[in-house]
């Protein structure tokens, strides 16, 4: 399938953009001083952190490295992003019942808005709509700074 100059532009300036919060938000993805302190607490909330990170890293390169490809929509791996984004939206579920969010509503209303972003990235994905895949990860990310922030000591 061949795409337009316009399409493959906006492609590009959503790369770079995504590029850019990605790396704004690179200090978040580390241990605070308080994580270390709060023990199996945190520990816990930490894992799942972790694993939610591992798998954003996945989308990011699936959607946005390997859409700037030659054959956009044949080459981009959907059933590969679908999954990360399942996994993301599963463990956003599970984040409400650790220590550390499960008195804090605004945490839990933050880890909903995540788990919400990325059922809509896995659902665009599995539709194979690469537009629809750019925007739900975009919006994924916005969720998970979100989150990053309010919870930032």
């Amino acid at each position: 399938m061949k795409t337009t100059a316009g399409f493959v532009h906006i492609v590009r300036f959503v790369f770079f953009f995504a590029l850019v919060l990605a790396l704004a938000a690179y200090p978040m993805m580390g241990e605070s001083d308080a994580h270390k302190e709060g023990g199996e607490a945190h520990r816990e909330l930490d894992e799942l952190m972790q694993k939610m990170g591992e798998a954003l890293e996945v989308l990011v390169r699936d959607v946005l490295v390997s859409s700037l490809e030659e054959e956009i929509i044949s080459d981009t791996p959907f059933a590969r992003i679908e999954k990360h984004a399942a996994s993301i939206a599963a463990t956003a579920k599970d984040l409400p019942g650790t220590e550390r969010i499960r008195e804090d509503a605004s945490l839990i209303a933050l880890s909903r808005e995540t788990e919400d972003a990325a059922r809509s990235l896995a659902k665009a994905a599995k539709g194979e709509k690469l537009e629809a895949t750019i925007k739900s990860l975009v919006a994924l990310h916005a969720a998970c700074i979100n989150c990053h922030k309010e919870m930032r000591p």
